[in-house]
C-alpha cells in the first residue's frame, strides 16, 4: 500500500473533469439503488421499477437498454443494486435477484444470468448487493455471505456460491458491500469491517510509511456510535454517519473537511461536516444529504456546472436519498418523486437523451414509495403488523411527531395490550375521560384520554397546542407516562448524559426509566440531545418497544403520578 500522509489545508481547483466515474452500489434496506447503468425504485403500492442497460439482464426478461421506467416485482420492500447484478427483500421477507450471478447461489445450479428475478432464500430483513458477493441480514439479526467474499472467521475461507449462504455473526443492525471490504453495524451501534484494507478501508491506518497489503480477515472494529456507512466502489473512500449525524471520512481518495479543508490520503477516520442524514460515494464524487434535505457535494458537477472541485457546493433542496449509478445519481426528493442527473451511460437516466456526462436534475417519476429509514424499517413494520399505528399515520415518516399524535399512539398502543377500546378501558379502572372543555385548542378524544391518564398535561391551565412538535425529553416523559397507565411501576432515575444540564428538571427522572428498560437512549456521544425533534419513525420504533416491555395491562393497579 502506497505512504498514507495527510495533507492539510484548502487547495482550491476549478476545473471540468472527464475522468471516467465508478458507480456506487452495496446499500441495504433502500427504497432506491442505481448500478452499472441501471436504476431501480420502489413505488408506494410497493412495485419495483427499473430502467437501465443489463449486459446480464435487467429483471424485465431481456438485455437489451431499457430507456423508460418498466415495472419488474411487486410487493417490495428494499432494493440493491451493484455491478451487473440486483437482488430486492420482498414484503414477505423473501429475497429474490436478477443479473449476472456468477459465483452466487445458482437456482438451476448451471446458467449464472437470470433475465428475470429468481428467489433465492427466505426469512431475510435486508440484502445488499456487493462485486461478486451478497450480504443478506436475516430477521433473527444474524448476517449471511454468499459469493466472492471472506467469512470474517479470521481464515480464508470464502462463502463460495456452491455451498450457498455462510453465517458471519449475530447481533448486526446494518450492513453495506463494499468492494472486496464488508462493513458491519453491530446492534451496540459498533461499526466493524473485514476484508481487503489496501487503500485503508477499515481506518486503522495511522502510521506513516504503512506498507500492510494484506486483507484483515478477523473483524476489526473502526468506530462507535454510527448508525450508516456507505464506501464508494473501489473502496477508496469511506463514508460514516454517528448517532449524532456528524460525517467522518477515511481512506485514500481526497475529501473535503469543515476543520481541515481538504485531505489526502486519511488513513483515520476524519470529521466532515455536522447535521448529516445520508451520503453517497463514487470514486470522483460525494453527495451529502442535510438534516435540512438540502443536497450537498464535492467532486466535478453531474449537471455541468463550473465548480470548485475541492469544496463543498450546494446542489438543490428538499431532497430525502440519494443513490449514484455509474456517472449518474438518483435522487428522492420530499414529495416522493424521483429526479436523476448526470450521464445517460446504457440509458441510467430514465429517459432518452444523448448525453454522456452531464444533465440537469430532471424528474423521471412520481409516487415512491414513503418508506422509513433503513435503520427504522424493521421496528416500524413490527409496530404497524402489531396495529399500533393507526393508518393515517403511516407516512411522512421523518416528520417531526406533535404532540397529538403522540397522544393517539399511546392510546391505541394502549388499546392494543389491554384488548378493549379506549372508553371500556377507563371504565374498567374507574376514571372518567376529561371533559371536552378541558382544552380551548383540542378537543380529541385520544388526547382527553391521555390526559385522563396522567399521560399528558397541558402546556397552560386551559391548552394543549396539538400541533406543537414534540421534543425528546417530552417524548421521554410520554413513554415512561404511557407505561404508568398500563400499570407498570416504573423506577425513575437520570443517566449521567454529557448534556444532562440541558435537560429540564422536570424530564430528568423520565429518562432512567426509558433508558432502563432500552426504549430510548442517547443520540451518540454520551448526549441525550432533549430539545432536539422527535421523528414520527422514532416514535413508532420506541412505542413499539414499550408495547414489547409491557407483557400485559394491570387495570386493578392506578399509578399516581
Amino acid at each position: 500500500m502506497k505512504k498514507l500522509k495527510s495533507i492539510l489545508g484548502l487547495i482550491f481547483v476549478t476545473t471540468l473533469c472527464l475522468n471516467i466515474t465508478a458507480f456506487a452500489g452495496g446499500e441495504a434496506g433502500s427504497i432506491m439503488s442505481a448500478g452499472h447503468g441501471t436504476t431501480y425504485v420502489i413505488r408506494n403500492d410497493g412495485s419495483l421499477w427499473g430502467w437501465g442497460g443489463q449486459y446480464s439482464g435487467n429483471g424485465n426478461g431481456y438485455k437489451e437498454k431499457q430507456i423508460t421506467p418498466v415495472k419488474i416485482l411487486d410487493n417490495v420492500r428494499s432494493v440493491s443494486a451493484n455491478d451487473f447484478t440486483a437482488v430486492a427483500v420482498k414484503k414477505d421477507d423473501t429475497l429474490w435477484g436478477w443479473g449476472n450471478f456468477d459465483g452466487y447461489p445458482r437456482g438451476n445450479k448451471l446458467d449464472p444470468t437470470y433475465l428475470t428475478p429468481v428467489k433465492f432464500l427466505e426469512d431475510v430483513k435486508m440484502a445488499a448487493c456487493g462485486k461478486g458477493y451478497i450480504l443478506v441480514l436475516k430477521n433473527d439479526n444474524s448476517l449471511w455471505v454468499c459469493g466472492d467474499m471472506y467469512t470474517g472467521d479470521g481464515t480464508n475461507t470464502q462463502a463460495n456460491g456452491r455451498d450457498g449462504f455462510k453465517k458471519v455473526l449475530d447481533d448486526v443492525k446494518y450492513m453495506h458491500a463494499g468492494r472486496e471490504t464488508v462493513y458491519i453495524i453491530k446492534e451496540d451501534d459498533t461499526l466493524w469491517g473485514y476484508g481487503n484494507n489496501s487503500y485503508a478501508q477499515l481506518g486503522n491506518m495511522t502510521i506513516e510509511g504503512d506498507t500492510n497489503t494484506n486483507d484483515e480477515l478477523s473483524l476489526t472494529k473502526i468506530l462507535e456510535d454510527v448508525r450508516y456507512v456507505t464506501a464508494d466502489p473501489d473502496g477508496w473512500n469511506v463514508l460514516a454517519v454517528r448517532s449524532d449525524n456528524s460525517l467522518y471520512c477515511w481512506g485514500t481518495k481526497g475529501f473535503y473537511t469543515e476543520e481541515y479543508g481538504w485531505i489526502e490520503d486519511a488513513g483515520k477516520p476524519y470529521k466532515i461536516i455536522d447535521n448529516v442524514k445520508t451520503c453517497a460515494a463514487d470514486g470522483d464524487n460525494t453527495f451529502i444529504v442535510k438534516t435540512d434535505n438540502s443536497l450537498w457535494g464535492w467532486g466535478y458537477s453531474y449537471e455541468g456546472k463550473s465548480v470548485d472541485e475541492k469544496s463543498l457546493n450546494k446542489i438543490t433542496n428538499d431532497v430525502l436519498n440519494i443513490s449514484l449509478g455509474e456517472r449518474h445519481a438518483a435522487v428522492v426528493k420530499t414529495d416522493y418523486t424521483l429526479w436523476t442527473m448526470g450521464g445517460n451511460y446504457r440509458g441510467g437516466l430514465g429517459y432518452d437523451i444523448d448525453a454522456t456526462w452531464y444533465t440537469p436534475l430532471t424528474m423521471i417519476l412520481d409516487k415512491v414509495q414513503d418508506s422509513p429509514a433503513n435503520w427504522a424499517v424493521d421496528e416500524v413494520e413490527k409496530a404497524i403488523g402489531e396495529k399500533l399505528i393507526p393508518e393515517d399515520l403511516q407516512n411522512n415518516y421523518i416528520k417531526p411527531i406533535t404532540r397529538e399524535e403522540f397522544c393517539i399512539l399511546a392510546i391505541r398502543m394502549i388499546e392494543v395490550k389491554s384488548g378493549m377500546d379506549i372508553d371500556d378501558y377507563l371504565h374498567e379502572i374507574g376514571i372518567e375521560i376529561a371533559a371536552n372543555t378541558t382544552f380551548i385548542d383540542c378537543d380529541t378524544k385520544e388526547v382527553l384520554a391521555a390526559k385522563a391518564l396522567g399521560i399528558t398535561d397541558g402546556t397552560s391551565p386551559d391548552t394543549f397546542e396539538p400541533d406543537k412538535l414534540l421534543t425528546r425529553e417530552q417524548a421521554a416523559k410520554f413513554l415512561t407516562t404511557t407505561a404508568m397507565a398500563c400499570g407498570r411501576n416504573v423506577s425513575l432515575s437520570t443517566p449521567n448524559y454529557a448534556d444532562i444540564s440541558e435537560i429540564a428538571d422536570w424530564a430528568k427522572p423520565y429518562t432512567g426509566y426509558v433508558y432502563d428498560i432500552n426504549v430510548m437512549k442517547g443520540v451518540g456521544g454520551g448526549r441525550f440531545a432533549p430539545q432536539d425533534s422527535y421523528q414520527r419513525q422514532q416514535a413508532f420504533m420506541t412505542m413499539y418497544r414499550i408495547w414489547q416491555a409491557i407483557d400485559s395491562v394491570d387495570t386493578t393497579t392506578r399509578i399516581n403520578f
